[in-house]
């Protein structure tokens, strides 16, 4: 027989690339909170205590008609009920299935795939606010869909005998993020709506009870052969340990709540899995995939804990108390630059307009903290007048954890953030309001991190609560991106990012190519910080001295990028290419000049600006709509020292 081949993010290539971590056990197992009796004794004793109201307690479901932040997803979902109520479903068939590997096209199932979902969605949150039974016939026919579906696996995390374009079966089923949310899914709607389903159909319910334990439970079970994510000898601890354990527990704690002794045997064996996460971490609690894989990691860890604390009647409350949870927590606020605008790093995106709101106050709650709880209501409110995503059902439910009535509380970010171990640097000229002024940020680190770009000494600046250097982020996912070929995508390689290329080279991936911060400056009126980055260079460079020092100056309200180079012979030929999504009003060999700001040229001159092809790239272009590329040159006798001024248009 073939060896399987995993054209997956499952790769051992892929995942040495982009999830190498070291571990640091800088805090208590989740073991040693309470013994495995005690968890045991209290799965037994709560009796299945549920997270969310179900649709039958109707005082519950009443608030959300007319709670401050909730109305605007009751009356979407309203509104799109019943537009869908008896439309066609959309089809998973085998040909869009298989065009993962013939093409390396990951989109074309995953499209109707997610539709099905979020309509099942829909139906059954419009179901828990009406109580009228109109969609409980639909919601069955979404349920039969979904179980008749031969893999829950997102094509990219399959098993597959290539060239061969079908799946392969294993002796388990593969349990991946898709596959485990689509469980939790399923095991929230009938959690939900049980009694309405149960006078419809009890064989329906039975049948979707066993597809969950076959698919996602007896695979997590199965001693020496579960995931890779849930393995002892685990290398790369990544955002699928806490997400995939969230998404299962949610399936397994209803599925399992009549046998607790087997729920208290899986969770014991998802918090060693879960504290391989955890250790990963650095003392500062920043998260080295960025704000956007925060929501997929560090909040995922969060809503498993949660979870287990609320269905343990709060055995797990210690936790929630260890200062590296509060800074993993906090990290998410720190990172927010200017309305939805966030730093961004790695496969982030810039960009997000709606969260998981009552995660993000449960997550403060949880930890006491008001910075978390107050930035959670200034963005929802920031944010009120964009249309709600209502694709997913847990962040619908957690509505629930949110105030029904609020007095919106003064958030101020502070003046500047600084994450020590992950070398991540931000600064504000205007705390209070940030659509004043500039903003910078700027990234050291090793380009071995999580979802790893080559994006060392990359520094974006904003100017006047608008984007003006940017980080383009992550374009749309293909076979390639998570494939020895990843670098040379170019939003991901060297070039995609503003730190120097020298002699033609550029910065490599790998974490001997890794930076060190030379000073910090955080107090008085003028914030800067300098980068070693002498090492994120190739041998072949000939680099033996490369400093960059980012410059807020408040006193004088400019931005300064200032670099010193140095090789060991001859001449530094030194290029460096920006990435804005503004339009130049006018450029020359010294100046480029934006509507709100200008940059001055010191010792490197402007050689050309294009703008950047986005037709292939659709998700970038949705959160740039357009980018220009600024290409800066310069020749430097042996070492010398060039300048980037930013200075605001009066």
């Amino acid at each position: 027989m073939k060896k399987f081949t995993a054209l997956l993010t499952l790769s051992v290539t892929a995942f040495s690339a982009l999830f190498a971590a070291e571990v640091k056990n800088d805090m208590p197992s989740l073991q040693s909170f309470a013994t495995f009796e005690q968890l045991s004794q209290s799965l037994r004793s709560t009796g299945g205590i549920k997270r969310f109201p179900p649709a039958t307690d109707r005082k519950a479901w009443d608030k959300m008609y007319h709670g401050d932040l909730q109305q605007k997803y009751t009356y979407a979902i309203l509104n799109e009920a019943p537009q869908i109520l008896n439309t066609p479903w959309p089809g998973c068939s085998l040909k869009l299935l298989t065009q993962f590997i013939k093409k390396g096209d990951r989109e074309s199932y995953m499209k109707p795939y997610n539709e099905r979902r979020r309509r099942l969605t829909v139906l059954t949150f419009a179901e828990c606010m009406e109580n009228r039974g109109r969609y409980i016939e639909e919601i069955a026919e979404g349920l039969w869909q979904i179980i008749s579906e031969p893999t829950w696996v997102q094509p990219a995390h399959e098993r597959f005998n290539a060239p061969d374009p079908v799946p392969v079966a294993g002796k388990y089923e593969v349990v991946d993020l898709n596959a485990s949310k689509t469980a939790l899914l399923l095991g929230a709607v009938m959690e939900l709506i049980e009694p309405q389903l149960l006078a419809y159909s009890p064989s329906l319910l039975d049948r979707v009870k066993k597809e969950i334990i076959r698919r996602v439970v007896v695979p997590l079970e199965a001693e020496g052969d579960e995931p890779w994510w849930l393995q002892k000898e685990i290398r790369y601890p990544s955002n699928w340990i806490p997400w995939c354990c969230a998404n299962s527990l949610g399936a397994a704690a209803y599925v399992l709540q009549d046998d607790p002794d087997r729920l208290a045997r899986l969770i014991w064996k998802m918090f060693a899995a879960v504290d391989k996460f955890i250790a990963v971490y650095m003392p500062d609690g920043a998260c080295d995939e960025g704000p956007a894989y925060w929501r997929h990691s560090v909040a995922q860890m969060y809503q498993f804990m949660d979870h287990v604390n609320r269905r343990t009647d709060g055995l797990y409350n210690d936790f929630f108390k260890q200062p590296k949870i509060r800074r993993m927590g906090e990290f998410f606020a720190d990172l927010n630059l200017t309305g939805n605008y966030f730093m961004n790093y790695a496969d982030a995106q810039a960009q997000f307009k709606s969260v998981d709101y009552g995660m993000l106050y449960s997550f403060g709650e949880s930890i006491k903290s008001d910075i978390m709880k107050s930035f959670c209501l200034k963005f929802a409110e920031e944010n009120k007048n964009e249309a709600p995503a209502c694709s997913e059902l847990l962040p619908l439910l957690n509505l629930f954890r949110l105030p029904f009535k609020v007095d919106m509380s003064s958030y101020k970010h502070g003046e500047f953030a600084f994450f020590r171990d992950r070398q991540l640097f931000i600064a504000r000229e205007n705390a209070k309001d940030t659509s004043k002024g500039f903003i910078v940020s700027i990234k050291g680190g090793h380009n071995n991190e999580g979802h790893n770009h080559n994006d060392l000494g990359h520094f974006s600046i904003f100017c006047n609560g608008k984007p003006l250097i940017v980080d383009v982020g992550a374009g749309t996912y293909t076979r390639k991106t998570f494939s020895p070929e990843r670098y040379t995508i170019w939003w991901i390689g060297g070039m995609g990012h503003n730190a120097a290329a020298v002699n033609g080279h550029i910065q490599l991936e790998g974490k001997m190519y890794h930076a060190k911060v030379r000073q910090v400056n955080t107090t008085g009126k003028n914030h800067s910080i300098s980068l070693d980055l002498s090492a994120i260079l190739p041998a072949e460079a000939g680099v033996k001295k490369y400093d960059r020092t980012l410059e807020l100056n408040r006193e004088k309200s400019f931005v300064s990028v200032a670099d010193t180079i140095a090789v060991k012979k001859g001449t530094a030929n030194v290029e460096i290419k920006l990435y804005s999504p503004q339009k130049a009003v006018s450029f020359s060999k010294n100046q480029v000049k934006w509507a709100d700001a200008v940059m001055d040229l010191e010792n490197i001159s402007c050689v050309s600006i294009q703008e950047v092809d986005l037709k292939d790239e659709k998700k970038l272009a949705a959160t740039w709509n357009r980018l220009y590329c600024i290409t800066l040159k310069t020749e430097l006798k042996n070492s010398g020292s060039y300048r980037l001024k930013f200075i605001q248009n009066k």
